[in-house]
């Protein structure tokens, strides 16, 4: 077969039995047999077997009553026949031995056919058979020793090979087994390289399991929220499987992590809900621990902002492009929110949205822009909220705007008198600052403009009227405000 497995075949042909030929003939004569040993050398040794061996056999039960010559001459026969044979049969498993892909099945093969041979050689006495059995025995016994030793080496660097390239347990399983394998030969049942390598493999092994242990006790204290127990665990073993040394450093950087957000809870809740979410996403089961964390980072932030944005919304002037974008973080950050911290959100998203609209103003007032328009804006803040949410800093714009108007309007007292009325804080502002210039100045423009309408009405009443003089002071009075648009008019 393509493996190396003998096999026979049959085929029926139309012929007689030995039986009926021997009734009908009598026993073959010796002459008759002696052609058959004129056979090739290259005959096929089955062939000699099916046709002389037997039938010599045959002539020579049938010559029991013979005479002892042509026993004798017939047992010779056979002798030959049967050496003939045996040593085409040692020829062929030599000519495998010699082979340099010789297969377990041709091994096989070999040690069957020197053992049939050897017996046969045992029976009829032949020297030279049997010192080509003796040869051929040794060469299959050098063989098999190079087959033993070849498989040994095999094994070994097999089993060498997983050991060095262990990944999981099952490897070193594999090698061991391999192991097992070549110990399993007698001849190397005591192998030193085989019994060193398995010692390794056994030392890998017990290393193992204890590695995997801590690995599973640190885990459990990360799922009970005991991180610094769980670094203390890892950092106190000794010798760790080089298998799994990588889990461990992984492990050991994601208990540093955890230590480290849970130091930065209070302080930065944002970084530390980053860390506990970048946790969640490594493949470690956590448990309750890390809702809990995740939980109180999510109170701490919002919290956190909540002072943030009280304190920018607050403030003299609200920095409201500032809590928008705080309050978009925290919305993006904090995907899960629960009931209260919902509320919670809203409200400083409404409270930001009323101060949108007192920035507006503020701004309308700090460019002299339309201070009418900055009015309605804190007026309709002013209906839109209780009396008692109503900040003093609010009242404080209105009055400040209700100051511009009367400003614009030329109602200089008016203005005056509300500027008094303004908070102490809104006074460092820039839109008070402005206004107070301005008023500033229109009152001294109002001075001036008094003094010339005093002098103009002396030039013109006086007897001899100087309208030169009248014109030039007229000229003088350049700024563009209701009294001096007056004066010209007049």
């Amino acid at each position: 077969l393509a493996d190396g497995r003998p096999f026979l075949a049959s085929e029926a042909i139309d012929g007689q039995l030995l039986s009926v030929r021997l009734g009908r003939t009598g026993a073959m004569h010796l002459n008759e047999a002696r052609p058959l040993l004129e056979e090739p050398e290259s005959a096929q040794p089955d062939r000699l077997q099916a046709h002389s061996i037997e039938q010599l056999n045959a002539a020579l039960a049938a010559a029991s009553d013979g005479t002892h010559r042509v026993r004798h001459d017939l047992h010779s026969l056979v002798v030959q026949l049967e050496v003939r044979r045996g040593k085409m049969h040692l020829h062929e498993a030599e000519r495998l031995l010699d082979s340099p892909g010789l297969s377990a099945a041709d091994l096989r093969r070999c040690e069957q056919i020197v053992q049939e041979i050897a017996k046969k050689a045992g029976d009829i006495s032949d020297f030279e058979l049997r010192w080509i059995v003796e040869d051929i025995q040794q060469k299959l016994e050098d063989r098999r020793h190079q087959k033993e030793q070849d498989h040994r080496n095999n094994r070994l660097a097999a089993a060498q090979q997983l050991f060095d390239q262990a990944k999981y347990a099952a490897d070193l399983a594999q090698a061991s087994q391999r192991v097992n394998e070549i110990l399993a030969i007698p001849a190397y049942n005591n192998d030193t390289e085989a019994l060193q390598l398995r010692s390794q493999i056994q030392d890998e092994e017990r290393r193992l399991r204890t590695t995997t242990e801590k690995i599973e006790q640190a885990k459990r204290s990360l799922r009970n929220g005991n991180f610094n127990g769980a670094q203390e665990t890892l950092q106190l073993l000794d010798s760790p499987s080089r298998l799994l040394r990588t889990d461990i450093e992984r492990l050991l950087n994601l208990v540093e992590d955890l230590i480290n957000a849970e130091d930065q809870e209070n302080d930065n809740p944002q970084l530390a809900l980053g860390i506990y979410e970048k946790a969640g996403a490594s493949g470690v089961d956590l448990g309750a621990s890390l809702t809990t964390a995740v939980r109180r980072c999510r109170n701490n932030l919002i919290q956190q902002v909540e002072e943030e944005v009280n304190r920018l919304l607050h403030a003299v002037i609200p920095d409201v492009q500032t809590v928008r974008q705080r309050l978009s973080e925290v919305r993006t950050r904090v995907c899960e929110q629960s009931v209260e911290q919902e509320q919670r959100m809203t409200q400083m998203e409404t409270l930001a949205a009323r101060k949108e609209q007192i920035a507006q103003a503020i701004t309308i007032l700090g460019q002299a822009g339309d201070a009418t328009h900055a009015v309605a804006l804190l007026r309709g803040i002013r209906q839109q909220v209780p009396q008692s949410e109503l900040e003093k800093s609010d009242e404080g714009w209105l009055v400040l705007a209700q100051a511009r108007v009367a400003l614009n309007q030329g109602r200089l007292e008016e203005t005056a008198r509300l500027l008094q009325d303004v908070l102490p804080g809104l006074r460092t502002t820039a839109a008070c600052t402005r206004l107070q210039n301005d008023l500033n100045m229109a009152q001294e423009t109002a001075q001036q403009v008094g003094t010339a309408v005093a002098a103009l009405d002396r030039l013109l009443t006086a007897p001899s009227p100087d309208f030169a003089a009248a014109v030039q002071i007229v000229r003088q009075l350049t700024q563009d405000n209701p009294l001096t648009q007056r004066v010209r008019r007049a």
